[in-house]
């Protein structure tokens, strides 16, 4: 729809839309191409047209003449598959191999160095033993351990420091099941205990999980949705790039 409204817009000649976004539409509308930055005058569009709306925000996108935006969607999707080729080429993480057998004879313990394309994704027996020394691992622990305890003192994380079921149980049928993979701040901390985090990005995809459920399973506008971006954007975008 956006598609066409820019397209009808560059045939009449118009190569500016403003819009105002209210904080949950604002990713939506950088998703079609809007940005923060206001490319023109202020006096060329504030003629008394552009309807303002409280805790609004104002935004822009550019029209550019030289793409044909019907055809936007086809061209990403080439795009898409042409890099997906190339990264095949230059990578071995597309390949799938054979499923271990050795535990179904009896097996308790295997040579990790026998395990086909371990090696080709990049994995080698020194860097494991280092990552798994005791020292390192207690340095790592105390690291997802203040991660964990700085969530769950949060005002926002309430919603997420038990199952959902437990929280809300009547909504534990619909939610199992369109949650798959269901996982809370107690599942997290008690996995922690087990050892199960060998490094930090493990921790970080299990807390991404949980705020990813929230905001699927919930609607936009909803309070639980809010406080899952919130959760997000305050430890886990955060965590990201500092890693």
């Amino acid at each position: 729809m956006m598609n066409h409204l820019k397209s009808w817009a560059k045939k009449n000649q118009f190569y500016h839309l403003l819009t105002y976004a209210d904080d949950f539409a604002i990713g939506y509308f950088q998703r079609q191409g809007f940005t923060l930055e206001i490319e023109i005058d202020k006096k060329d569009w504030d003629i008394g047209f552009l309807k303002y709306y409280d805790n609004a925000t104002l935004m822009h996108c550019h029209i550019d003449n030289k793409i044909d935006y019907l055809e936007v969607s086809e061209q990403l999707r080439l795009q898409r598959m042409a890099f997906i080729k190339k990264m095949k080429q230059l990578s071995s993480q597309h390949l799938i191999y054979p499923g271990v057998k050795d535990f179904l004879n009896g097996a308790v313990q295997i040579d990790l160095e026998k395990l086909q394309g371990l090696k080709e994704a990049g994995w080698e027996p020194t860097k494991f033993k280092e990552l798994m020394h005791p020292d390192k691992q207690k340095e790592l622990y105390d690291i997802n351990k203040k991660l964990i305890q700085a969530i769950k003192q949060d005002e926002d994380s309430w919603a997420f420091l038990s199952p959902v079921v437990e929280i809300f149980p009547a909504d534990a049928e619909k939610y199992l099941q369109q949650v798959k993979d269901p996982i809370d701040l107690r599942t997290i901390e008690g996995k922690l205990e087990k050892g199960f985090y060998i490094t930090h990005e493990m921790l970080l995809a299990d807390l991404q999980r949980m705020v990813d459920n929230c905001m699927a399973f919930n609607p936009k506008e909803s309070e639980f949705h809010e406080l899952a971006e919130k959760i997000n954007n305050r430890y886990l975008v955060k965590n990201k790039i500092e890693v």
